[in-house]
């Protein structure tokens, strides 16, 4: 098989017809300079094979059938998709000469790529191409026969016996549980005390244990030391604040054979953020908390590359019906993150980052939104099992997460034994 992507009339005369044209000058030229029996045959069996070619290869048109069964249009991620594809003779002519093009799904990629097929048919003789795969990333992926060519047996004509078969399969991005729910959140943490409501949202309504990510200037420093541990103050405003989370989706990995990084090093990272995202905001939700998620989308009908989607979940009801269209974002171009974060002024929400990738630019984004959230969290789906050069990386983004941390950022990684 090889890939192959072209446009072709359902119904063509090739090149070689002009072979048919050159024996029957020769055959009426024989049959004028030597009239007898043999020259007349001869001009008659030239002057025939066009037709019966033509009778032959329209009785392969209506005889021969592509078929096509897929047992499912939806699937979860990593679950196992049977499909089966046909090309079935159903008369006593053999057809030798026959191409499919089919679209199968790249199992190294979110995509499904066109294929050609040369093959040929005995009488009542069928082609079955029956596989059960295990997709490994999330998508939308076709599945099927684009079109089915035929030739004569003297390749005389070419007519499509068969148009398109597809069958559109979505896989979903898996609903996992990676413990989320069991942290103690910003709005969760045990308290030593807890005022009652009716209280003015910008006075100080509690206290708490520091955890990484609460802002350093809302330290009580005069009870942290009687105590000889950080205590935070929790202010009014913090009850009802927001979470934000910002999910990174876009291809930032070079995936060519000089980076040492695996070819779908991107899909890889993109899938995890997606999964990690999807447990992390349902954990919140069950603790009937609003999430608001803004992620890159790419797709022609939300405006195109640059675009950055939000969407704000109030329960799990609202993010099951928005789950699908999240799940199918596929993998966009390299954008700066600072297009997530772009425009909110919600100064008390919590800040989540998921991303895969860091830089020093990736960071420093970071820190400056800190500087403007109540609590900043960065959760990193590590990308270390598509490098060549992992033990690298793994110390670059230990020196990250150290300067991450160095600015109050609560970070943690989530290794892809989690996600993969």
């Amino acid at each position: 098989m090889k890939n192959k992507t072209k446009t072709r009339r359902s119904f063509a005369v090739t090149r070689y017809f002009l072979v048919w044209v050159l024996l029957f000058i020769i055959a009426l030229v024989f049959s004028q300079t030597m009239p007898n029996s043999i020259s007349a045959v001869f001009l008659i069996i030239a002057a025939a094979m066009p037709v019966v070619e033509l009778i032959y290869i329209l009785i392969g048109k209506a005889a021969v059938r592509a078929s096509l069964y897929c047992d499912t249009e939806r699937a979860e991620k990593r679950s196992a998709v049977k499909y089966s594809l046909g090309i079935i003779n159903h008369t006593v002519l053999p057809y030798p000469f026959l191409e499919a093009e089919f679209v199968l799904p790249d199992e190294a990629k979110s995509t499904s790529d066109d294929q050609e097929c040369v093959l040929s048919l005995l009488p009542l003789d069928k082609y079955v191409d029956e596989h059960t795969i295990i997709f490994r990333y999330r998508g939308f992926y076709v599945i099927g026969i684009k079109s089915v060519y035929m030739y004569d047996l003297l390749k005389f004509y070419r007519v499509r016996v068969s148009g398109e078969k597809t069958a559109d399969v979505f896989i979903v991005p898996r609903r996992l549980d990676l413990g989320f729910g069991a942290e103690r959140g910003a709005t969760d943490a045990p308290s030593a005390r807890t005022e009652s409501a009716g209280y003015d949202r910008s006075e100080q309504t509690d206290i708490k244990e520091y955890a990484p990510g609460d802002p350093m200037k809302n330290v009580h420093w005069k009870l942290s030391g009687k105590t000889q541990t950080l205590i935070v103050k929790r202010f009014g405003s913090e009850t009802g604040r927001s979470t934000y989370v910002f999910t990174d989706l876009c291809a930032r990995f070079p995936s060519d054979e000089a980076s040492g990084n695996k070819i779908d090093i991107n899909e890889f990272c993109a899938d995890a953020a997606v999964e990690v995202a999807c447990s992390y905001i349902t954990a919140h939700l069950c603790r009937e908390e609003s999430v608001k998620v803004f992620f890159h989308d790419c797709r022609p009908n939300f405006g195109g590359e640059g675009r950055v989607n939000s969407t704000c979940c109030d329960s799990l009801s609202d993010f099951d019906d928005f789950f699908d269209y999240f799940g199918a974002t596929p993998v966009g171009s390299d954008l700066p993150l600072s297009l997530l974060s772009a425009g909110i002024e919600d100064k008390s929400g919590t800040f989540v980052f998921i991303l895969s990738y860091l830089s020093d630019a990736v960071v420093g984004t970071i820190c400056d939104c800190a500087g403007r959230a109540g609590r900043t969290e960065v959760i990193i789906c590590e990308p270390f099992a598509k490098m060549q050069r992992a033990a690298e990386f793994k110390k670059l983004y230990k020196g990250y997460a150290e300067a991450l941390s160095a600015n109050g950022i609560a970070v943690q990684f989530i290794p892809a034994t989690e996600t993969d």
